[in-house]
């Protein structure tokens, strides 16, 4: 988990630029509402350095190539994820992820958000569930 100030005094960078925008394309409608492609990534950057607004937990996953995976809920009240690799000063950005929408464990990013920001004052997201092979 990072402070305030670990946040605010690491530079925002992006690995991928091209990557970065073509994930703001096909995800950002749907997480941050009809907004141009620049105001999401500021919405973005104002979550990633805002304590009260996201959660930057380590990400320990196997087969992932981020350090850290910055957890917040959009404007439009969708739950984000960038992961991202915190090294130095430095805080490199890999790609914009809709967590209910992960195939592998939408829960995980849940479940580190909640864990975090209950001692922060957020509200608690609730999980989510995959009815997917389940015939009613």
């Amino acid at each position: 988990m990072l402070s305030k100030d670990e946040r605010l005094n690491r530079k925002l960078s992006y690995k991928n630029t091209t990557h970065i925008l073509q994930s703001f394309k096909e995800r950002g409608k749907e997480l941050f509402g009809d907004i141009s492609i620049p105001e999401m990534i500021k919405e973005m950057e104002g979550h990633l350095q805002n304590p009260y607004r996201s959660v930057i937990v380590t990400d320990n996953r196997k087969k992932t190539q981020s350090t850290h995976s910055a957890i917040f809920l959009t404007n439009r009240g969708k739950i984000a994820s960038v992961p991202v690799v915190i090294e130095d000063d430095k805080m490199t950005i890999l790609t914009l992820k809709d967590v209910l929408k992960d195939e592998i464990n939408p829960n995980w990013h849940i479940n580190q958000y909640n864990e975090i920001g209950s001692t922060r004052g957020l509200s608690t997201l609730p999980l989510h569930y995959r009815f997917n092979n389940v015939k009613v």
